[in-house]
């Protein structure tokens, strides 16, 4: 651990050109020597804090450049992340077509494994050759997808509580307390496109034509014009906004601490409907004509997003840290006292339970008929989804605090202790290892 904490110091303080290709890799150890010449001298503080590097400390800041390009050579230095120009962020095959030997099949083989020195404090965004991962570096670190190969670092005045959210080649980030900055890029050259400010985000923002949707504890939701900044409208809720916003045609829905979820008009932010539950709410999850939504009570409502008519209401009778997982069959919830249930779309029954005797903070991911929960000691589980079988069991190196991604075949898992896993099977992307 001291080891991974001092190479992630490294990289804090060496940036490197990438002389010789996208992934910012050392190209001439030369120049990265020059170019970082007048950061040395703090790079001997650091290494001679550590005991066993005292005596090397000592010396002169010349041998303190060579071993800097000796760590450099090693681990590779952190370049800025930008999309190629003629590339967007989303463009993938869709899974139908996935051969189906190439699907997860819920066990956990490691395709390839990163280190990145920090933990996931948002969920990870993933696009067509990139994986996002918001750390608590106050950076955003890139890995390639087929490789994962360090892509660069996108660096930001506190940290991305919000995520990292991408349209094309539009990035927005939101920065926490007491920064409380709203940030739109152009990804291609990294020029900032406007700013702004929103104080107390809420974890996770969304986008849907040119329109930003954001909310907050203090400022309820706000819509955005994507390209220009502007404040299209402001909606104040009953409740503070905790949760993120979801949308659904033409609305956007928003849960509160006071246990309403609101319908608001995406046009002109008028309100379109109510709905009440017994405790503060998360985020819902829309599949189809219906949304689907759990309290922290453990209390469940299927409902129309367009009008908020309720289709059906359940209740598992567990505590609940986050939003359900949805398939055209199942609706999923992991709980706080260490079950996984499954209950029928259509109807809210329970078809099966699993106890895990642990504790659930990260929502559930649903891969091809397979259910994926991390826990907080980090244990990884799969199980089918039809029976609640188990599957497969892993542990990991620190909890899992943000949702699994499934991409293209392959399940992506951030931990708490600084480690970004890939799983899968079959040659859709033909990984490196660690």
């Amino acid at each position: 651990m001291r080891a991974r904490k001092i190479v992630a110091m490294l990289h804090d303080r060496v940036s490197c050109p990438a002389e010789g290709g996208r992934h910012g890799f050392l190209a001439n150890p030369a120049n990265c020597v020059k170019e970082n010449a007048s950061r040395l001298h703090s790079m001997r503080h650091i290494l001679k804090a550590i005991p066993s590097f005292r005596n090397i400390a000592t010396v002169s800041t010349y041998s303190a450049g060579f071993m800097l390009v000796c760590i450099c050579l090693l681990c590779g230095c952190s370049s800025k992340f930008s999309l190629q120009k003629d590339r967007l962020w989303r463009e993938r095959q869709s899974p139908e077509t996935l051969p189906a030997e190439s699907r997860f099949n819920g066990k956990f083989d490691i395709v390839w494994e990163v280190d990145f020195g920090a933990k996931a404090i948002a969920p990870l965004a993933v696009g067509s050759d990139y994986i996002a991962v918001p750390t608590s570096r106050d950076k955003i670190r890139f890995f390639d997808l087929q490789s994962g190969r360090s892509a660069g670092r996108h660096r930001i005045k506190g940290s991305a509580q919000s995520g990292f959210l991408i349209v094309d080649s539009i990035a927005v980030a939101v920065s926490s307390p007491p920064r409380n900055r709203l940030v739109c890029r152009n990804m291609h050259n990294r020029d900032e496109l406007w700013n702004g400010r929103v104080k107390d985000i809420a974890g996770g923002s969304i986008t849907t034509g040119n329109r930003l949707i954001v909310s907050s504890g203090s400022d309820g939701v706000s819509c955005y014009d994507l390209t220009t900044g502007s404040v299209v409208w402001t909606f104040v809720t009953e409740g503070l906004c905790k949760a993120a916003p979801i949308v659904a045609g033409e609305t956007v829905i928003q849960p509160t601490d006071k246990g309403i979820i609101v319908g608001i008009a995406m046009k002109d932010g008028s309100q379109q409907y109510e709905l009440s539950m017994p405790s503060p709410i998360e985020s819902p999850v829309v599949l189809g004509d219906k949304a689907y939504v759990a309290d922290i009570a453990g209390n469940l409502t299927a409902f129309d997003p367009a009008n908020g008519s309720v289709a059906w209401t359940s209740s598992v009778h567990e505590p609940t840290w986050s939003s359900p997982a949805v398939d055209g069959s199942h609706v999923v919830i992991a709980t706080r006292t260490g079950k996984i249930i499954a209950l029928d779309v259509l109807n809210g029954s329970i078809l099966w339970d699993y106890s895990a005797t642990d504790v659930f903070k990260a929502a559930p991911a649903l891969c091809d008929g397979v259910v994926v929960v991390g826990t907080l000691t980090g244990k990884l589980i799969s199980l089918g989804i039809d029976d609640g079988r188990k599957i497969d069991e892993r542990q990991l190196d620190g909890p899992v605090a943000v949702a699994p991604v499934y991409e293209q075949g392959r399940l992506l898992v951030a931990t708490n202790g600084g480690t970004l896993i890939c799983f899968g099977t079959g040659s859709v992307l033909s990984g490196e290892g660690k």
